[in-house]
């Protein structure tokens, strides 16, 4: 069957409409994911075109073959435990020893994406259920979780220690070196003595201090030398690894100080906010490669320098520089160019009718308009005092407006009208709160008279 599906796979054509064959498409990611949030690799189905078996797979799949291997004997109606045994087989035959040390690389990539939580629930699940302890497949798959939820976190922790906490001054070197040597014997590896370790270490960080601050080349060229011939290794051995990680423990450290002045000349006084560091280590000095070169992220490294710039000015004696009045900036290794500034320049006095003409165009046609502002309030002491007697004396108002009701408008001129009306008055009315009642009456127009009130002229009866 599977030499079948290989001869499939080899003489495939896409022109031709034959039963037996097998397509194989690479789709997005994103389309391998069911509504709940899990994952699959590959799907197959049927075309019902040219009755051909189509198989999609995700692009991020590590192991194509494997992931073929396994989709097509799920569809040939195997158990997932034969199929996960036959992928388990092919990697064996493709390995160079014949045997494998660790799982597959798909497999790896399968467990890489559960949770401790579930590796947990699927180790109790090996642990209380009977399964065959001599199946490489299934005790390769418990060494690896019991690696995922114990070595991990404690490498994780490890590589913490030597990034963050060291570059910080937060843990010592030897504190470091210590954790390092504890970590290769949890692993069952060769390592050297506590005091040999810290001295190995102690004097790779003095050698590349000093290389780097003369400048030596010789001795940078004779390092990067031993750096590429080291990982060109197919396996590194236990002092090796901690020979490297002497080497880029002190380059971080050397870098970040380096990564410290740069930002600290660009921007003297930082504020409470560690984006504003990241920001302008990532401008001038890192660009994007910050985890590249310090192996954390840029978020990371704006705490550490924030961090080490309030450590510094917190203290009495290293206080920030009082800034100069009217200067341009902070004294700084790049200080403000200025070029926009005479030295020789010298106070233009102001001529006398530029003051004057200042005086115009502000001061005195404020002056007017107070004047007339100041007239204007006079003329309307007499109007608010009217609008005054309207509000208290209401019975007044109604009985005028009676009258008039009574006066039967229509059938008399309007002279009488009026004569009748003002026969009535002795007391000071404010039309403009009488008029709109006697709608329905008539119309008004006002008139200016000689008096200073204002007094309706009626023109007849609506």
């Amino acid at each position: 069957m599977i030499s079948a599906f290989a001869n499939a796979l080899e003489h495939n054509d896409e022109e031709s409409d034959d039963y037996n064959q097998i397509r194989v498409y690479i789709g997005l990611d994103s389309g391998f994911h069911t509504p709940s949030g899990g994952q699959f690799w590959a799907v197959w189905e049927v075309d019902q075109r040219t009755s051909s078996q189509v198989i999609y797979i995700s692009k991020t799949v590590q192991d194509v073959p494997a992931v073929l291997l396994h989709t097509y004997l799920s569809k040939s109606g195997f158990t997932r435990y034969q199929c996960f045994l036959l992928e388990h087989g092919l990697s064996e035959y493709q390995s160079v020893s014949g045997s494998l040390i660790r799982l597959p690389p798909r497999l790896e990539q399968d467990l890489n994406l559960l949770s401790s939580t579930e590796l947990l629930l699927y180790l109790q699940h090996l642990q209380y259920s009977e399964w065959d302890e001599a199946c490489p497949l299934l005790s390769s798959i418990r060494a690896q979780c019991e690696e995922l939820l114990i070595d991990i976190p404690t490498y994780r922790q490890v590589k913490n220690l030597g990034n963050l906490d060291f570059i910080s001054g937060a843990t010592t070197d030897e504190d470091l070196v210590n954790a390092r040597i504890k970590w290769y014997r949890h692993c069952r590896l060769p390592c050297l003595e506590r005091q040999d370790a810290l001295a190995l270490f102690r004097h790779i960080n003095l050698v590349f201090l000093n290389a780097l601050w003369w400048r030596d080349h010789q001795s940078l060229d004779a390092i990067t030398a031993a750096i590429a011939k080291l990982t060109s290794r197919e396996s590194i051995d236990s002092v090796s690894d901690f020979v490297l990680f002497c080497i880029f423990c002190a380059a971080r450290k050397a870098a970040f100080e380096e990564v410290y002045i740069e930002v600290s000349d660009r921007n003297p006084l930082f504020n409470q906010y560690t984006d504003q560091s990241a920001a302008f280590a990532e401008l001038f000095a890192l660009g994007s490669r910050c985890e590249a070169y310090f192996d954390i992220m840029p978020s990371d490294i704006g705490v550490l320098l924030s961090k080490k710039h309030r450590d510094y000015y917190n203290g009495e004696e290293h206080q920030p520089p009082m800034w100069i009045f009217n200067a341009p900036s902070f004294a700084s290794a790049y200080a403000a160019a200025q070029t926009d500034i005479d030295p020789n320049q010298k106070a233009s006095v102001m001529p006398g009718y530029r003051r004057f003409t200042f005086l115009s165009v502000f001061a005195i046609p404020a002056l007017v308009g107070m004047c007339i502002l100041g007239h204007l309030t006079c003329d309307f002491t007499n109007v608010t005092r009217h609008i005054a007697a309207v509000h208290y004396r209401p019975r007044i108002i109604f009985k005028r407006i009676h009258v008039l009701r009574r006066a039967k408008v229509c059938d008399t001129s309007v002279d009488d009208f009026t004569t009748t009306f003002w026969s009535h008055r002795n007391v000071d009315i404010d039309w403009w709160h009488i008029l709109p009642h006697l709608n329905g009456f008539f119309c008004r127009e006002y008139v200016r008279s000689n008096s200073t009130n204002w007094r309706p002229s009626l023109h007849g009866c609506c």
